[in-house]
Formats: C-alpha cells, structure tokens, sequence
C-alpha cells in the first residue's frame, strides 16, 4: 500500500513536470509544450476561420467537430493540471495545490476557455453568440509557456504609483475637455454633443491619439480645446509608455544582476563544475537572458578576476 502511494505521488510529481514550462532538461516536458503551443494555434486559426461565411457555410458539421475535439482536448489538459498540483507550504502551513490553480491568473484562463461550450449544453435554448466569442481566449493559454503577460502585469505593479497618477491625470483630462467641448459644440452639434458623455467619446478618442475625423468640433472655441486636448493626450500616452518601459527595462535588468550574482559564486573556485553550468543555463532560460551575454559574462568575471591577482 505504502509501494503503491509512493508510485502514485512520483507519477503526479511527472505528469506535473511534464504539463509545466519546460526548462530545457525534460525532453518530454519540451515537446509536449510544443504540441500544446500548436494545438492553440491551429484552435484560434479555425475560430477565426468560422467567422467567415464563405468557408463555414457547407462546413458546419466539420468545425462543429473540431471544436468539440480541441474542447475535449483543453478540458482533459485542465483536469490534468487540476489534479497535479503540489501542495506548498506558506506561513508554516501546508496549502492546497489545487486551489491555488483554481484561482491563479492560469487556472482562471484555461476554465474560461472551454466555459463557452458547456454552458450552450447547459443551455441550449439561450443565444450564446457572444460567449462563443469567448473562445478566443484561449490564446491566452500560451501564458503557460511565456511570462510576457505576467512580465506586464508585474511591471505595472511595481510601477504602480506613477502608473496611477498618470491614469489619474488623463480621467482628470477627458473630464475637464468632455465638459468644456460639451459647452461649446452642444448648441451648435446637438447630435453629436448633446450630454457630456457623447463629448467624452471624443475626448478619449483625441487624447489617445487615435482620431477617428467621425466627430470633430466646429466652433472656434471647440477648436481650440481640440487643439488643448490632442497635446494633451501627447503628454499622457509617452507618460503611460515611458512608465512601462521603464520598468520593463529594470526587470531585465534586475534579473541580469541576480543572474551575474550566481555566477560570481559558481566562480568563486575560478572553475564551473557541470553542476553548476547546469543551474546557470537553468536560470538563463527561466530569465530569457541569451546565451551570448553568459559567455561575455563569464569571461569579463574571469578577466577581472586575473587582474585582481596579478
């Protein structure tokens, strides 16, 4: 009994490895990743294909077919993931594994993606065009296998402060020019500016530099706040954008520090066993740091290092 438990766990420990992001040592983890990627793929090329009189018509029954298998396919990798997951422990507590996932960014992705199909057989007497739409989310289950979302989204917490005293300013912005072209055009464009929230259409057109031309002032007052607000919306993009890539540019930076702090220590000895040429190619990858700069790294540490004991 005790055998059959220990094997048990060891499978639910490799099926957990296999289903992760692969580092580059598990062969069979890489190309499942692989497939996986392709699978989601070749499923959003034929989403958006069904969109598409022309191909769909006559070929109902064929994506009717498709979707059913990658919905399979998707519900059979959830499942998977769901019940291959680790307990960790936190606080001094032992943590449900699966619960965690139920409600990660991840978990939350991969349910949504296959929630459409079930909820038409739940029910199939409502219109569900709209949550078919839906399915396109499941593009954002390539998450699992690039940190490019997550890479955002922490970027914006760490910045956050900034980030929301300029979101503050352009709320501040559409405001201010929604009520001020509102008092000036209403009269003139009661159709187009007949309520402070058709000016802010506008407004939130102008200032993110879009400018659709389907609704532009006519007084001259109005020009002159179009003029106020496109400058305006100049300030605030190049705000919004320097704030991200600039934090962008310091979690690379971060993670090349830590990167050239562990290989400080592996040449602490002046020598990288295997062992740890293999953490370091390990981290490398979990860091999307290029081979080159390792091999630059390593040696401009050595170079010094002979420097130092000459």
């Amino acid at each position: 009994m005790i055998i059959s438990s220990k094997k048990y766990l060891e499978f639910k420990s490799h099926v957990f490895t296999i289903l992760e992001k692969n580092d580059g040592s598990n062969k069979i983890s890489k190309n499942c990743d692989y497939l996986i990627i392709a699978f989601i793929i070749l499923n959003i090329i034929i989403i958006i294909c069904e969109s598409i009189d022309k191909i769909f018509q006559g070929n109902e029954e064929i994506f009717r077919n498709l979707e059913i298998f990658f919905v399979l396919l998707f519900t059979f990798e959830y499942l998977l993931r769901l019940w291959s997951q680790q307990d960790f422990e936190k606080n001094g507590k032992i943590k449900n594994g699966r619960i965690r996932y139920f409600f990660s960014f991840y978990g939350l992705v991969d349910i949504l993606s296959v929630l459409p199909f079930y909820l038409q057989i739940i029910f199939p007497g409502f219109d569900l065009r709209i949550l078919r739409t839906f399915r396109l989310i499941r593009i954002l289950k390539i998450s699992h296998y690039n940190s490019a979302i997550e890479d955002l989204f922490q970027a914006i917490y760490v910045e956050r402060k900034p980030f929301l005293a300029t979101l503050y300013i352009f709320a501040v912005a559409i405001l201010l020019n929604s009520t001020l072209l509102y008092f000036a055009e209403s009269q003139v464009q009661p159709d187009k500016f007949g309520s402070i929230p058709d000016a802010i259409y506008w407004s939130v057109i102008t200032l993110t530099t879009v400018g659709y031309g389907d609704v532009t002032p006519q007084t001259s007052i109005g020009k002159v706040i179009a003029v106020f607000t496109a400058l305006t919306g100049i300030c605030v993009v190049a705000l919004l954008s320097g704030i991200v890539a600039t934090a962008f540019s310091r979690q690379i930076n971060q993670r090349q520090l830590i990167f050239e702090e562990q290989v400080r220590k592996a040449l602490e000895d002046g020598v990288i066993t295997d062992t740890e040429m293999e953490m370091l190619n390990t981290m490398r990858k979990e860091f999307d740091i290029d081979d080159e700069f390792q091999s630059s790294l390593i040696k401009n540490i050595l170079r010094q290092r002979s420097h130092k004991y000459r």
